[in-house]
């Protein structure tokens, strides 16, 4: 489409009278918002912006192809409103039409409220970062108006940047099992409304997705999607990043060199991803969207709205082992990732069961950790607590985030990143101990089951890691930890044996009997599994045996599909209360 097309769509301007629901409206479309109001009343006045319109349809005929109707599981679905069938083309003669049907999606503020022929149903929706689809049929006599608003609003949803064509991949064994059923039961419907066409991968074995990634032709999709748990997302991330990095060095791999990773300029992949939970936690999930919900997240994918993600990596001196989206810990979560899959006949409760074996043998490994400090610009040399997280002064990311927003090339105190040219200029914090768990978060880690996270102040998008340090104590002081954990209310950086620092990069060794100093003059052995002195990570729900690594923080190096979660504490307060 050419600029001046776009200019044009830009100014249009439609203001005509419809029957809704056998009541006389304004509707009313200008700068990219839909509105419509009864023509003797104010008061129902509906506004929606046209980034969240999903589609645009003539009714179709009754012996038509089956098209999902606003009354499958997808949709909230009424009786009263959409007696008309949705036709997801417009091959019908027009002449025939006297209504169409506009498609669009709306987030669950205010669960009470009825938004007038949405076909909401009576059901509240008891999460405010859900999204629902609403329909809604206008119909007029003149069949001239009718086409009018049609094309004119089809060309305008064409011309927005959203996915037409969409590789997918699904994950049957991650979970509950079910991301199939779940795709057949919302996803399949959602995508025909949108008019995506998908192309549907089911993966067989473990890597699959990441090998399917490096070696399928991603030319002809502008977007691409798991159905799965977070394990699954990770592959098809780590797919998508190492490909990139790949064509980036293929003159250097043609010659048969070796791959040289230029950790500080990794490239961002091409083509934005997303993700439809299916799996136990959905950590990465929920963080994204504020929810698990899965018609939520197919929403946003169709939507096509994107943010930027930081991603986080973990590397040895050998080399890269890989990236990782939530979280990487040492010690008590890398002890149950180990056993897990011992337990796997159990499904998800197997978490719970490992997790409880674990706290109660409360062991406790000693490490050594250091951490980059910021540049002098922007903390004193020397100062001890320039890694410390102050939360009194930290926000949460929602929606729109000021500080994920901010370009690449400042940092969160507004002021130009320095760019170093070798690590004589870094400066680091060292810490010792004796560690229960040791976690560096890329995000929140907030889940269903734990609505906080390890760390309610980490942004998706700003370049830090959060590291989580909880010292080694007593049986107790684990189980208030996990209560913690499990409550929405305070977090566990109130309890003096935790410590939360922030940085972009960290050195870590493990200390035994086996490897004593420090980490510049010895380099810690590879040990099978979890010993009495040395624990694994957990990389994204993935075993890592090297216990001596490098993360860093690579900001907003994935493009994925997602609109941000809102302030619910916000949003309830401006409801208000009323003691009548």
């Amino acid at each position: 489409m050419s600029t001046k097309d776009y200019q044009d769509l830009n100014n249009v301007v439609l203001l005509n009278s419809f029957e809704i629901d056998k009541k006389r409206y304004r509707v009313f479309y200008n700068n990219d918002t839909l509105i419509w109001e009864k023509e003797k009343s104010n008061k129902s006045k509906i506004s929606i912006p046209i980034h969240d319109v999903i589609s645009v349809n003539y009714p179709k005929r009754k012996n038509s192809s089956t098209t999902p109707s606003p009354q499958h599981p997808a949709f909230n679905s009424s009786p009263s409103i959409n007696s008309v069938e949705i036709q997801n083309n417009s091959s019908n003669n027009v002449e025939d039409f006297r209504c169409f049907t506009i498609n669009y999606a709306k987030r669950c503020i205010d669960p009470k409220v009825q938004d007038v022929g949405s076909g909401s149903s009576k059901k509240s929706c008891h999460n405010i970062n859900n999204w629902r689809i609403h329909s809604i049929t206008l119909h007029n006599n003149d069949k001239y108006i009718i086409k009018e608003w049609h094309d004119t609003l089809s060309k305008i949803l064409n011309s927005l940047k959203r996915p037409r064509k969409l590789l997918l991949f699904i994950n049957p064994y991650g979970g509950k099992k079910n991301a199939l059923q779940l795709y057949e039961k919302y996803a399949k419907p959602i995508f025909q409304m949108a008019n995506v066409d998908v192309s549907v991968i089911i993966s067989q074995r473990p890597n699959q997705i990441f090998d399917l990634v490096m070696q399928q032709h991603l030319d002809q999709y502008d977007g691409i999607a798991c159905s799965g748990g977070d394990g699954t997302f990770s592959e098809l991330f780590n797919g998508l990043i190492y490909r990139k990095m790949i064509n980036e060095h293929s003159s250097s791999l043609e010659n048969n060199e070796q791959l040289n990773i230029d950790f500080d300029n990794i490239q961002t992949p091409d083509i934005p991803c997303g993700i439809i939970p299916a799996g136990s936690t959905d950590t990465i999930a929920y963080c994204m969207h504020g929810t698990t919900d899965v018609k939520t997240c197919i929403i946003h994918i169709v939507l096509g709205q994107t943010t930027g993600l930081d991603i986080s990596s973990i590397s040895t001196e050998r080399g890269l082992i890989k990236f990782y989206a939530s979280v990487v810990a040492y010690g008590y979560l890398g002890d149950i990732a180990f056993e897990n899959d011992d337990y796997r006949f159990l499904g998800p409760r197997r978490y719970e069961y490992v997790g409880f074996k674990k706290v109660v043998m409360n062991r406790g490994y000693d490490v050594e950790l250091m951490l980059l400090q910021e540049p002098e610009s922007n903390s004193p040399q020397g100062n001890e607590n320039s890694n410390v997280c102050d939360n009194e002064q930290e926000t949460k990311c929602y929606e729109n985030c000021s500080i994920c927003s901010k370009p690449k090339t400042y940092n969160n105190n507004n002021t130009p990143e320095i760019k170093r040219d070798g690590e004589s200029e870094e400066k680091y914090k060292r810490i010792t101990g004796k560690f229960f768990m040791v976690n560096s978060a890329n995000i929140s880690c907030a889940c269903e089951r734990s609505p906080s996270g390890f760390s309610p102040y980490c942004h998706l998008g700003d370049g830090y890691i959060h590291l989580v340090l909880v010292r080694h104590g007593s049986l107790f002081q684990n189980i208030k930890l996990l209560l913690k954990l499990a409550s929405k209310k305070g977090q566990i950086s109130e309890y003096p044996f935790v410590e939360l620092y922030k940085t972009k990069k960290f050195y870590f060794k493990a200390l035994n009997s086996n490897s004593e100093g420090s980490l510049t003059d010895s380099t810690q052995p590879i040990s099978v599994g979890p010993s009495r002195y040395t624990s694994v990570w957990n990389c994204d729900g993935e075993v890592v045996q090297d216990t001596d690594v490098v993360v860093r923080s690579h900001r907003q190096l994935l493009t994925v599909y997602r609109r941000g979660a809102i302030n619910e504490e916000a949003v309830e307060s401006s409801r208000g209360c009323c003691c009548c």
